[in-house]
């Protein structure tokens, strides 16, 4: 006599300050559009008491995020129509990943490791610095010895922990850029160099990549010297994620009081993800769609509002 198949129902409860993602939302609607015949309902639960409600109220919270952040918006081109220019100039100049190739994501890679950790005078002092080896550079770097390389031999970033062949030190004598710094550059070019070889747009992938996978991706590509921030500074060149710093996630948590942000300087990565999700969906739920340049728009616009004193003190 054959077995019969054991099926283990599942509930997940609707949490209104968890928005869907844009994967999540395509693979409901292909569920909607199928015809009734070709969907086994056999084995689906009773909808539990209360639930319609929860659906009701979802909607509700969602309406009200939406007009608090329109208010905020006019409020801000009121008190500060410079925000509003430098939110629409910062959309303007993003390097979109749906249709760059490799030299343009180039140049906002490189620079990254450079900022990290370290005073944006010093890091621009460093990317000047730099800037005459890099055109191309994503190319070659790392390769073999014939080319700029360096090897990681130790634990930490002291400059005993890496070996640098005859190209690097030079590069490194000159710029007295430290060589963890170089190093990170290093593995973005190799990172780079992958996604190239397979995908002329190389990027273009991580349109719809929830940030909880993405974020650890590129840290895993990209390598040593590639934090959480960093790599969100990259994105955030992209229009595909927000930087997340104490102005952004102060307006967000008020867009979402229910969020438990905390007043931290760098948000932890769980919290940086928290952020990046809802301000994704903010801009889903403004223009029915998403895009690169309204995400680096509406996280400018975000930002401001906190920075020109909009939010109310808790």
């Amino acid at each position: 006599m054959k077995k019969q198949a054991k099926y283990k129902t599942v509930i997940y409860e609707l949490k209104p300050d968890h928005p869907l993602t844009s994967r999540q939302k395509r693979e409901i609607q292909k569920l909607a559009a199928l015809p009734d015949e070709k969907i086994d309902a056999s084995d689906i639960p009773e909808l539990p008491s209360g639930g319609l409600y929860i659906r009701i109220k979802e909607a509700i919270l969602d309406k009200e995020v939406v007009d608090r952040f329109r208010k905020l918006e006019n409020e801000l081109a009121k008190k500060s129509p410079n925000s509003m220019i430098e939110a629409e100039d910062l959309a303007r100049r993003i390097t979109d990943p749906q249709t760059a190739h490799a030299d343009e994501i180039w140049r906002r890679t490189w620079t990254k490791p450079l900022y990290a950790n370290t005073r944006v005078s010093i890091g621009t002092k460093w990317v000047q610095q730099l800037e005459p080896y890099m055109k191309g550079s994503w190319r070659h770097w790392g390769m073999d010895n014939k080319t700029v390389l360096i090897k990681k031999t130790g634990k930490g970033i002291a400059r005993s922990s890496f070996e640098l062949n005859e190209a690097a030190a030079d590069i490194q004598r000159i710029t007295r850029i430290a060589v963890h710094r170089l190093y990170a550059i290093q593995g973005a070019a190799r990172a780079l160099r992958a996604r190239a070889a397979e995908n002329e747009t190389p990027y273009a992938d991580l349109i719809d990549v929830d940030y909880g996978e993405m974020v650890p991706a590129i840290q895993q590509e990209m390598g040593t010297g590639w934090g959480n921030i960093t790599v969100l500074h990259f994105l955030t060149d992209l229009g595909l994620a927000c930087k997340p710093d104490r102005h952004l996630a102060r307006t967000v948590q008020h867009l979402w009081p229910s969020l438990n942000l905390g007043e931290r300087e760098v948000p932890s990565l769980s919290e940086a993800i928290q952020i990046n999700q809802r301000v994704r969906w903010l801009v889903e739920e403004l223009d029915g769609s998403f895009s690169p340049a309204r995400l680096r728009y509406i996280d400018k616009i975000l930002m401001e509002i906190s920075k020109q004193g909009l939010i109310p003190n808790p």
